[in-house]
Parts: C-alpha cells; structure tokens; sequence
C-alpha cells in the first residue's frame, strides 16, 4: 500500500510540474522557451516532481507550502532568465489558480457526497478522485491559456545580471535546503535510507541544472564576443564612409582647381595641371588603402589607421606573408591587440614631432609552426627599465596631468595576448622599436594548415 501512495503522490506532482511550467510560460509569454529549451525542462519536471514531495512529507505542513512557492520563483527565475519580480507575480498568479481549482473541485465534491471537507479526505479512494479531477481542471485550464495566448502584461527583460543574481538566490536556497536535511538526519531515525536516496536525486538534479546553465553563459559569451567584433567593424566602416565622404568634397574642391588652371589659358597650364594630378593621385593612393590581411575586421581597422598615419605625416607598412585568419585567435581580441598598438606607435611620434621618416611597420609570417605577429616603428626607445612595466595596469609613459583614462592599452594587449595562448615581447633600439606577437597555427579539420589561405596571400 505504501508503495501504491509513493507511486500516486510522484505520479501527480510530475503532473503538476508540467502545469506550473506551462502556466509559468503562457503567464509570461515566453511559450516558445518549452519547444526550444526541451532539456532544460525536463530537468525542471523532475526536480519539481521530487522536490515537492520531499517538501510535502518532510517539511511541516505551515511552512511546506512557502517553500515550495519559494523554489518555484527561484528556478523559474534562473532557467527561464526572467525577473525575480516576474517570477514572483506569475508564481503567485498561479498558487492562486491551483488553491481556486483545488477549492471548486473540493466543494463540488462535498455537495455531491453530502459530507464535509475531513471526512471526505480522509478516504484514500475519495483523496486520490478529489487530486486526479483538480488535475484534469488544472490541465484544461492550461490548455486553454496555451491555446489562446493569455499573458500577464510584466516587463520583463532577458538579463545576464539578473540571471547570475537568480543563480546565486538558487545556490543559497539550495543550501538552506540541505542545512534542513542534515537536522532532520539528526532528529529523525526512520526512513533516513529512503530521505536520503530523494534528497541524492533532487542534489542531482540541482547539478545538471547548474552545468546546463555553465553552457549557456558560455555560449553567450561567445555570442557577445560576436557581437564586439560587428560593433567593432561597423566603427570602423563608419569612419571609412566618412573619410571616403571627405575625400569626395575634396575632389570637387580640385576640380574646381584644375578648372581654373585651364580658364586662366596659361602656357605651362598642361605641365601644371598634370603635376597636380599626379601629386592628387599620390595623396589618394597614400590616404585610402585597401588591405587584404585574411581577416574582415582587421581590414577595416587597417583602412582607418592608415587614414590616421597619412594625415599625421607616417607611412604605415603592411606586410602579410600570412592571413590573420591562420592564427587561432579570437577575433574581437586580435582587433583590440592591433589597435592598441598600432596606436601606441603612433603615440610615440607625439614626443618628436619634427622628426622626418616617420614609419609603422605590420608582418605576420609563420615560422616553426608559429604564426608571428610584428608591430614596429622607428620613433624614440623605450627605456630598458620600464619595459616590463609597460604592460601593467594603469603604467604610462605619456606626460599629461590627466592620467585616468591612460596606461590600459598594452595591459589589455598582454591580457587577450596570453587569453589566446599568445606570447608577446618587446625589443627596442635606437633605430627601432617591435612587439612581437606569437599565436598558435589555426588547424584545419585534418590538423593542417589551410593551403588555400597560404597560396592566397603569400603571392
């Protein structure tokens, strides 16, 4: 008979776990997260169906109930990345509706049978009719709710803060769980074997949870590093179109110009106009550059600092005997490593701007299965005693009262550097200074080196 109950009481509490998580996601319409997260919810079933037994049998009958509604709000919360405020709302919304359905079908109930509420519970028989017809109201209604989209109107947004404050609510309540285990262990010496196999299955559970949730915080991460690099892409097409849109309004400015030189009918006005154009075709040439290093994002950084360098009087050199995309590096990263010091190197023309000659040099090649990155330029050496600081947080070399915002450039380098398996070195002279850069060979799926990418940029 004991057996008989155990198996009726799990058997409806799984019943009841698949209503609360429907009635949860038409509430908040978000009715796709079913379909969608199937995993997720079906570990979400079964630590609901086992958690609210052992709340039902091991929990006073005062508090059992707050600590059911309690977990509901916490990992609906967690899983479904909503609002704790959210949660809290449609969970009540939905305590409300099963107690409101449980009552209807308990006075239909006592009509129909002509007793009160005790007596009639107190029938085995009457007690399992009385939950499986509140179960077949609750799935109806939940049907209907499905079926014709009804929602509670809560903002509600999908949140990583929020998500990780959910985590850690989860994480505290878990412990409050397990803190009420052990006095009870200690208090109680019946049925210990059989509490402890439930609590095992509900810590189980709890733990595939968490490992589900580690994967979707990674994937995210992966996500927002896609995201940067867009970001980081379309600034730098931004600043592309501009340049482009300057360069058009002074093109107008040198027709104008050669306009003139032929209206004034001069005997030197063809010499004069063909040295002019040949300088407007080197200016061009030298002010907008298209590169092909192997890598989108990294083109268009290109584009805009060689930009930079022209009209601040530096020749930028680039030099790709290897794609970018042969190093196994992430791409957001790689971005932030060029620019940061592609910028530091034309910061240290700042100190001698008179100096003539100014040059920055980029190559990559592979050497010794190795993809090699080099930055270089012929501006002032760097001390020998502050070579190793230059990478520490907030250290600069700049002479400028402000210096707040400055001294992150080549810490954030060395950190995406060494995130990436990297290693990164400086050497200095008075003829020149170099970052060099190493990564690992990005591998094809038969663990080569893409041939296709070699022949493509090494011609």
């Amino acid at each position: 008979m004991g057996n008989i109950s155990f198996a009726r009481e799990i058997l409806f509490d799984f019943w009841e776990s698949i209503i609360v998580l429907v009635y949860f996601t038409c509430l908040n319409n978000i009715k796709q997260f079913i379909r969608q997260n199937r995993f997720k919810s079906i570990v979400f079933i079964l630590l609901y169906t086992f958690f609210t037994y052992w709340a039902t049998n091991y929990i006073s009958p005062i508090f059992h109930t707050l600590c059911i509604a309690a977990f509901m709000i916490i990992v609906l919360s967690f899983i479904t990345k909503s609002s704790f405020y959210s949660s809290t709302i449609t969970v009540i919304v939905i305590g409300v509706t099963l107690i409101v359905t449980e009552s209807i079908i308990l006075v239909i109930g006592m009509t129909l049978l002509n007793t009160n509420m005790s007596e009639l519970l107190a029938v085995p028989n009457n007690k399992f009719v009385h939950a499986l017809c509140c179960k077949i109201a609750q799935s109806g209604l939940a049907i209907l709710l499905y079926r014709f989209n009804v929602s509670i109107k809560i903002h509600n947004e999908i949140n990583e803060g929020k998500s990780a404050f959910s985590f850690v609510i989860m994480q505290v309540f878990m412990m409050s769980v397990f803190m009420a285990s052990v006095n009870y262990v200690v208090s109680q010496q019946k049925n210990v074997t059989h509490y402890n196999i439930l609590l095992f299955i509900i810590y189980l559970l709890y733990v595939i949870l968490c490992f589900i949730d580690l994967n979707e915080r990674e994937n995210m991460l992966k996500l927002k590093y896609k995201m940067d690099e867009q970001q980081e892409y379309v600034k730098n097409m931004e600043t592309i179109v501009e340049i482009i849109r300057r360069e058009k309004h002074d093109f107008t400015n040198h027709l104008n110009t050669l306009l003139a030189i032929c209206m004034l009918k001069k005997p030197d006005a063809l010499e004069k106009m063909e040295l002019y154009i040949r300088q407007l075709t080197n200016n061009l040439k030298s002010s907008v550059r298209c590169f092909n290093s192997g890598n989108v994002y990294i083109d268009g950084l290109l584009a805009v600092k060689n930009n930079f360098a022209f009209e601040n009087d530096i020749y930028l050199e680039v030099d790709i005997e290897a794609p970018f995309s042969q190093a196994d590096v992430n791409n957001s990263h790689l971005t932030s490593i060029v620019g940061n010091i592609l910028d530091n190197a034309f910061e240290s023309f700042l100190s001698v701007p008179e100096k003539s000659g100014k040059v920055v040099s980029l190559c990559t090649y592979i050497e010794n299965d190795k993809f090699y990155l080099s930055i270089s330029d012929n501006g002032p050496m760097i001390p020998h005693e502050i070579r190793e600081k230059i990478f520490e947080s907030g250290f600069s070399t700049k002479d400028v009262d402000d210096k707040k915002d400055r001294g992150y450039g080549l810490y954030i380098v060395k950190k995406f550097v060494q995130q990436n398996n990297g290693n990164i070195s400086v050497f200095s002279s008075e003829e020149e200074t170099e970052f060099l850069i190493t990564f690992n060979v990005r591998k094809n799926n038969n663990g080569k080196v893409s041939e296709e990418d070699h022949q493509c940029h090494s011609a």
